[in-house]
């Protein structure tokens, strides 16, 4: 009985193995978990916004990671405990194949978790000596290129670079003989714009055309108080235009927004 019992037990690590789970060696747990760059949220120190500090958020949990070089070590917040609590460096790591993204040992913290207070649509807190503020950023306005959106943007990163466009409309679009450009009226606060406008950029960066070009305007909530969005009766995100020699030709139907692709060809090219 012993005998079968360890043959049982090495046939439970090997599976747990094969499928990736946490294994049990006494009463250690190894359990790591994903967290994502995120543009959701901004660091603030003592009054004064942390712009290098990187927040990382758990998928479909409010726990953010903090990182910054501001801080002696990462630390670990979660919202709906009200608590941020240090980790060890060695727990935050930075896998190989998602530079925007780190894994995280959970079981490794270290020190008294400290209490969280939540003003508005901020989480405060103090630790090592200073005052922080994890809150909404303000919203990005005026005039970006789309190497600059993807530089500033951890989440439009990340859908450009998961997006697959159609190879065949690619094609076409690769035939345009006159110049085009496309004016994307967005916020970089807009959810909607956050999910499509990620698929267009990754269009235009597979086309590789000097014949495609896009222009992006960020806006605040308050649409219409932008005087690009007012010039072309602009009053809801993302909007798409298709201009020649700088007049309007067309404007992309939201409802194809999803596969920007054979929109554009459609625009373009008829059909």
């Amino acid at each position: 009985m012993t005998r079968v019992r360890s043959v049982l037990a090495m046939l439970m690590v090997l599976g747990a193995v094969l499928l990736g789970a946490p294994i049990a060696l006494g009463e250690a747990e190894v359990s790591t978990e994903l967290f994502q760059q995120t543009g959701h949220y901004e660091l603030v120190m003592d009054g004064q916004p942390l712009p290098a500090a990187k927040l990382y958020l758990a998928k479909g949990m409010p726990r953010l990671i903090i990182v910054s070089e501001k801080l002696a070590t990462p630390y670990l917040l979660t919202a709906g405990e009200r608590t941020v609590a240090p980790l060890e460096p060695e727990a935050v790591q930075v896998p190989a194949d998602d530079q925007d993204a780190v894994l995280v040992d959970l079981t490794r913290t270290h020190g008294k978790a400290q209490s969280v207070a939540l003003n508005g649509r901020a989480l405060l807190f103090g630790v090592e000596k200073h005052r922080f503020k994890v809150q909404p950023p303000e919203a990005i306005v005026g005039d970006l290129s789309g190497d600059e959106l993807i530089a500033r943007l951890p989440e439009f990163r990340r859908g450009v670079r998961v997006y697959q466009p159609k190879r065949g409309n690619l094609r076409l679009l690769q035939t345009l003989e006159q110049p085009v450009e496309i004016l994307v009226i967005m916020g970089s606060w807009c959810a909607h714009c956050e999910r499509i406008v990620p698929r267009l950029a990754r269009v235009v960066q597979e086309v590789g055309s000097e014949n495609l070009r896009v222009h992006y305007r960020l806006v605040t909530r308050k649409i219409s108080e932008d005087p690009i969005a007012r010039q072309y009766g602009v009053d809801a995100v993302p909007t798409i235009i298709l201009l020649e020699e700088g007049q309007e030709k067309t404007r992309l139907d939201p409802a194809t927004f999803a596969d920007p692709e054979s929109a554009l060809a459609t625009a373009l090219f008829g059909g």
